[in-house]
């Protein structure tokens, strides 16, 4: 792969955040123990939510919204599309 390529740039650190973001999915999932140095790390990981409005009768009052956080994270869809097409 040339990495002077900007995907290429940006391979690693895509590939950090979305560790990061799996480590805070353990851990909000309550998977790693309590007290130990991983969930004091995961503790500290700040990861975006993604909000969702949705509007039914007008477009200036929604009728709902929604905020999640277990999205993938975008670079993370384009390398394993990457992966399984490049060689």
């Amino acid at each position: 792969m040339n990495e002077e390529n900007p995907t290429a740039h940006a391979l690693i650190p895509s590939i950090e955040e979305a560790t990061k973001q799996q480590l805070w999915n353990l851990y909000k999932n309550g998977k790693i123990p309590n007290y130990t140095n991983a969930a004091l790390r995961a503790s500290q990981v700040s990861i975006s939510g993604k909000r969702m409005l949705i509007y039914l009768d007008n477009a200036e009052y929604p009728l709902n919204e929604t905020v999640t956080y277990d999205h993938v994270h975008t670079m993370e869809k384009a390398i394993v599309q990457v992966s399984s097409v490049s060689s």
